[in-house]
């Protein structure tokens, strides 16, 4: 998965293997587990705190304006859409960043940057 949510599919197999048949695998699939949804929750609470500000501060900025909230939107859909775009986009903030137990890495393959 990466950083807009896109889903790659990689591999499958006939039969993964993920019944914890024993207490090592039980382990890897408990920590793998609640590693994905500390990371999920994380972004979600991060994304949310963004949207809520966002929402906020244009309302703010149409009753300052003295228009009513439609017409600022659509005087100013253009920018508000980038700005909008750039809010929703999955990062972690400061305060809902991943547990210090979590084993994540963030990987970058080179490959796929823009030169």
């Amino acid at each position: 998965m990466d950083d807009n949510l896109n889903v790659y599919f990689i591999e499958a197999n006939a039969g993964p293997g993920l019944n914890p048949n024993n207490d090592e695998k039980d382990r890897v699939f408990r920590n793998m587990l609640f590693g994905m949804y500390d990371i999920e929750f994380a972004l979600l609470r991060s994304r949310i705190k963004r949207v809520v500000n966002f929402v906020n501060r244009v309302d703010a900025d149409a009753k300052r304006s003295g228009k009513e909230l439609s017409v600022y939107l659509k005087e100013n859909e253009k920018d508000l859409k980038a700005e909008f775009a750039n809010v929703t986009m999955n990062r972690f903030e400061p305060e809902y960043n991943i547990s210090l137990g979590n084993t994540w890495e963030y990987v970058l393959d080179e490959n796929y940057l823009d030169i």
